[in-house]
């Protein structure tokens, strides 16, 4: 049993943990449009979303700070944001919002392994950019892995070198202000959360100015990663399987060059490749037997 003091400051830090993105949805836009994916979430202290969330969260990270599980320390400011396909945990991120650098931090964020692949993740970084906007910041951060570097890339954010000046500026002031730590083996990634006019149709300059797309925009990642969800990953073969299925013989593991290269005809049977004495190339045999 909690003390009362104990449950007062319990509580206490719940509200404060939850209380800055609470207000990104104040209006209830975006549950609204979670509602109909069986989706919602849930923003807090460190028992949001319970111990499938911090199990989720804890490995992430092979040597992980517990001051960033438990929300103390240099975190005790941080908050969880858990998305939730009706009761089961999908994704989870801790978030650090620094109001007055115009930044949201994301120190960690995960998918569950079962979720994977059918963007869950892509739909949770929409919502960290809709509550970025909607917060009017600028700039969003994350501690990237070598693993997790790809999917960052691929959703438009960069490592601090290759970052605009804006963003590069804003990594940099919070990292001499002491507000801003990375993990053993990360790197730190970067993205505007301006809106772009070649990339929100019908928003830009007339979503900037308060348009009546202006909503729309804010979270136009949002929408698009909800019509996309539970899309089955693309299918297809490793590069061997799929050279053994089309009847291909990878010249590295012949040991001559007799019958290297050749047709495949409709029937399965091959018919051998003939050059004209102006088409061959130079080739050291001993490359290839090696």
């Amino acid at each position: 049993m909690l003390r009362r003091s104990e449950r007062s400051f319990l509580a206490t830090a719940t509200r404060r943990h939850a209380s800055v993105l609470a207000t990104a949805d104040a209006d209830g836009a975006i549950s609204a449009m979670l509602a109909p994916h069986m989706l919602s979430f849930a923003s807090g202290g460190c028992e949001t979303g319970g111990a499938e969330a911090t199990r989720l969260l804890a490995a992430s990270f092979a040597d992980l700070d517990a001051s960033v599980l438990e929300l103390t320390g240099h975190y005790k400011d941080a908050s969880r944001l858990v998305l939730m396909h009706e009761t089961s945990v999908v994704a989870a991120a801790v978030v650090h919002v620094h109001v007055e650098h115009g930044a949201i931090e994301v120190p960690i964020f995960a998918a569950a392994k079962a979720w994977r692949r059918q963007g869950y993740g892509t739909t949770l970084l929409a919502l960290l950019r809709a509550f970025g906007r909607q917060l009017s910041l600028a700039t969003l951060i994350v501690s990237a892995t070598d693993e997790s570097r790809a999917f960052w890339l691929k959703r438009g954010l960069h490592t601090v070198h290759f970052c605009k000046p804006a963003e590069k500026g804003a990594v940099r002031a919070l990292g001499r202000a002491g507000l801003l730590r990375c993990f053993a083996n990360s790197h730190l990634m970067a993205t505007s959360l301006a809106l772009d006019d070649g990339a929100v149709p019908g928003g830009g300059a007339e979503a900037e100015a308060g348009g009546s797309s202006a909503a729309n925009a804010r979270w136009f990642e949002l929408i698009e990663s909800l019509e996309r969800l539970g899309a089955e990953p693309a299918s297809g073969l490793p590069a061997r399987r799929a050279a053994a299925a089309l009847g291909y013989v990878d010249l590295q593991l012949l040991k001559g060059l007799e019958g290297a290269n050749f047709w495949l005809r409709a029937d399965g049977t091959r018919e051998a490749l003939v050059y004209a004495h102006d088409e061959h190339l130079p080739l050291d045999c001993r490359l290839i037997a090696s």
